[in-house]
């Protein structure tokens, strides 16, 4: 099978064929409250894209249906059939966590940006909706963006003096799922979840439409989502990208939880020699078998 071609089909729809039928059949034409609708637009698609990737991986976990196995980025056993008890109270203690990031604190910080202090610059009308390219280098622009701002943020958590305080909570999930993603202290979720997601786009201002800044956040949760799904899918659309951080990267970070700070991109941890060592390892025990 051609995985690489599944990636590459799947890219052509993201970033031609969507933008296309959203331009034509969905935006408005005339927004009259255009805070508001900011309001509606990221919070909606931000919902919509984590209960989709994850309701999609749900699936996956439960079918344990051995063509999916074959790329679990680990040999360690899913937390539900290693101690069902155990991952039941954790799983409660996550969703209840992740209702208060989504539907407390998410929508009081879209509020505060888009109603009251109106600090989001995003064109809005139909008339400059963006073209291919735009949302091509803009993403692109956010992707590095992020990068910077969460390997420092996310390095800077694991301090050990604010470590069992704020991070800890994230790094219960020793193997992780897709719904770890979110999974983390209100503090963290602020300043390594949604203050580097945004950062490019604050940096670009009116330059962004509000579409491309929206394709921007599902890309964001589609990568965090995989990256701690506890699988590598070839078909991916993420594995066309260069330098970039595969699950097993961030699967060794849960398990040895020192090392590979890294979000998008690997060449941080490179720079910084933050790559873990049993990664590295395993890295060099895969060129020899390849």
């Amino acid at each position: 099978m051609n995985y690489t071609a599944i990636a590459q089909q799947l890219t052509f729809i993201h970033l031609l064929v969507i933008p296309y039928l959203v331009k034509t059949y969905l935006w408005p034409e005339k927004i009259d409250n255009i805070p508001l609708f900011l309001f509606i637009l990221l919070f909606s698609v931000h919902e919509l894209a984590y209960t989709i990737f994850n309701l999609i991986l749900y699936f996956i976990y439960k079918s344990d249906n051995p063509f999916f196995e074959q790329f679990k980025v680990n040999n360690e056993k899913w937390p539900w059939k290693e101690n069902p008890e155990e991952f039941r109270v954790l799983f409660k203690r996550s969703m209840k966590q992740i209702i208060i990031n989504q539907f407390v604190v998410l929508p009081l910080i879209l509020f505060t940006n888009s109603v009251i202090l109106k600090k989001l610059k995003l064109r809005v009308d139909l008339e400059s909706f963006p073209e291919t390219y735009e949302i091509i280098w803009q993403t692109l622009f956010f992707t590095i963006c992020d990068d910077f701002l969460f390997y420092w943020s996310h390095r800077f958590l694991h301090w050990n003096r604010i470590y069992p305080y704020i991070h800890k909570i994230h790094h219960e999930y020793k193997i992780t799922l897709g719904i770890a993603s979110e999974y983390a202290h209100p503090v963290e979720f602020i300043f390594g979840n949604i203050l580097p997601t945004s950062l490019g786009s604050m940096l670009l201002g009116t330059k962004v439409h509000a579409f491309t800044y929206a394709i921007w956040i599902c890309e964001k949760i589609y990568k965090t989502t995989e990256a701690h799904s506890g699988y590598g899918f070839p078909w991916s659309p993420t594995t066309l990208m260069p330098f970039k951080v595969p699950s097993d990267h961030h699967n060794f970070h849960h398990l040895k939880f020192k090392g590979n700070y890294g979000g998008h991109f690997n060449f941080w941890d490179w720079i910084c020699g933050t790559n873990n060592a049993d990664y590295l390892k395993s890295l060099e025990k895969k060129k020899k078998t390849d």
